[in-house]
This record gives C-alpha cells, sequence and structure tokens, in this order.
C-alpha cells in the first residue's frame, strides 16, 4: 500500500508527503508532527533567547538553559596535606568549578541517565548531602 508521494511544487522543487494530506494544498503546510518534550528539552519557558554556554567535554555552543550544569569545589591543596592541616584547625580554601556539558556529552559522561517515557514526565528527586 502506497503511503507517500511526491509532490512537485511550482519552483521544482520535490517534496515528500503523506497520502492522506493531497487533498488541499494548504493542509500540508499546517501538518504539525509530535514533540517528544513540551519543553523542547529546555527551561526557559516564555523567556526568549537565552545566552549560550560552551561544552566543557567536546566545546559545543549550547543554549544555556539546555545545557546541564554542574559545579563542585576543587582545593589547591592535596589530599594528604589537607588531611594533616585540617586537624590542626586550619580552614584551607576551596575554589569553586562550573562545568557545562551538552545532553549528548552528559549521557555519555553518566551525568544523566536515559530515562523511559513514563518516568520522563516526572523530575528526579535530587540526592541528599548526608
Amino acid at each position: 500500500m502506497k503511503l507517500w508521494s511526491v509532490f512537485v511544487h511550482s519552483d521544482m522543487n520535490k517534496i515528500l508527503r503523506p497520502l492522506e494530506l493531497q487533498a488541499s494544498y494548504q493542509s500540508w503546510w499546517n501538518y504539525k508532527l509530535g514533540k517528544k518534550r513540551k519543553s523542547g528539552g529546555r527551561s526557559k519557558g516564555s523567556s526568549g533567547k537565552s545566552g549560550t554556554v560552551q561544552c566543557s567535554r567536546c566545546g559545543r555552543i549550547v543554549p544555556a538553559d539546555k545545557a546541564k550544569k554542574y559545579t563542585k569545589r576543587v582545593s589547591a591543596v592535596e589530599p594528604q596535606l589537607a588531611r594533616e592541616l585540617r586537624q590542626q584547625g586550619t580552614y584551607i580554601q576551596t575554589k569553586r568549578v562550573t562545568s557545562y556539558y551538552c545532553v549528548s556529552c552528559a549521557v555519555h559522561a553518566g551525568r544523566v541517565q536515559i530515562r523511559q517515557a513514563s518516568e520522563r514526565r516526572t523530575v528526579p528527586g535530587r540526592r541528599s548531602r548526608n
């Protein structure tokens, strides 16, 4: 059974379109495809354009609201020396390092797990710091 046909536009560009939409010319251009996520994978809502950041792993330019952001504290002192200094009561200053990952690198690095469609609708819980 033939489901698709080739439609030739006036400027001779070939367009492949479903057979059920051949009845009217306008219905093809108004045909909407399904979305996987209501948000489109972004957290901007209706705020318009957002800034861009660069992926820390591959260098890809990613919208800031779509990128996965990870913050960790890094100490300039070696762990063994830091342990000895802490026993003596010294405060060791740490620097906060923020890294951004594009979605593909976050999945590859294990920062984000792929979830089933039923689980995708819920927000995963945060891990406690205990």
